[in-house]
C-alpha cells in the first residue's frame, strides 16, 4: 500500500474547514509538527531520484516518529513505513553514522480530519503558506488516485491551478536556496 496525496495552496483555511465540517468531516485537535528531513550526505533535496530513501524525523503530539518514504511514480506517491522512537538526538546520531545528513526542517500547524476514506490536512507551513492536503492509502495507480483526490478538492471550490506537486520539504529547500 502507498500513501498517495494531492495538495493545493490556499489563502483561507477557515473557509475550507467550514465546507468540510458541513460535509461531516470530523477534525481532531490542531497540532504543531516539526519535520527534519534526512538524505544520504551526497544528495541534495532538489530532484531526488524516484525510489530514493528519504528519512523524516517528526516531532509532534508528544512523540517522535521516524518515517521512511520511498517515492514511486512522483513525489506525492510514496511507500511509507513509520516507527515511534524514544530519542530524536540519538536517532540523528544513528542517521549520521549511517551516512545521512539533515537537509531541511519544516514547521507546520496541522489540523487533520477524516472524510470518505480520505485523510484531510489543513496546514499552515512556516515560510510557505497555507495548504489543503488530501491523502488516500491505496495500491491503485497513483495518477488515477491523484485525479480522484483533485476532483474532490475541486468540489470544495479549490482550483487545479493552485495544485502543488512537491512535498513541503522540497518547497522549503527551494525557498531557502532562492533566498541565498
Amino acid at each position: 500500500m502507498k500513501e498517495i496525496e494531492v495538495k493545493v495552496k490556499v489563502k483561507d483555511l477557515d473557509e475550507i474547514k467550514n465546507k468540510l465540517k458541513w460535509m461531516t468531516c470530523s477534525f481532531g485537535e490542531e497540532t504543531l509538527q516539526e519535520d527534519s528531513i534526512f538524505l544520504k550526505k551526497e544528495l541534495a533535496l532538489l530532484n531526488v531520484p524516484l525510489g530514493t530513501e528519504v528519512l523524516r524525523l517528526r516531532e509532534g503530539n508528544d512523540k517522535v516518529l521516524l518515517t521512511l518514504k520511498i517515492s514511486q511514480s512522483n513525489e506525492l506517491d510514496c511507500i511509507e513505513t513509520e516507527v515511534v522512537i524514544d530519542s530524536k538526538e540519538k536517532m540523528e546520531e544513528i542517521l549520521g553514522s549511517m551516512g545521512y545528513s539533515k537537509k531541511v526542517q519544516v514547521k507546520k500547524k496541522r489540523l487533520m480530519g477524516k472524510l470518505r476514506g480520505y485523510t484531510i490536512c489543513l496546514d499552515k507551513v512556516d515560510g510557505l503558506g497555507n495548504f489543503v492536503e488530501v491523502e488516500k492509502i491505496s495500491s491503485e495507480d497513483a495518477e488515477k488516485v491523484q485525479e480522484e483526490l483533485m476532483r474532490f478538492l475541486e468540489s470544495l471550490g479549490l482550483s487545479r491551478e493552485n495544485r502543488i506537486e512537491k512535498g513541503y520539504d522540497t518547497l522549503m529547500w527551494e525557498a531557502l536556496k532562492s533566498n541565498k
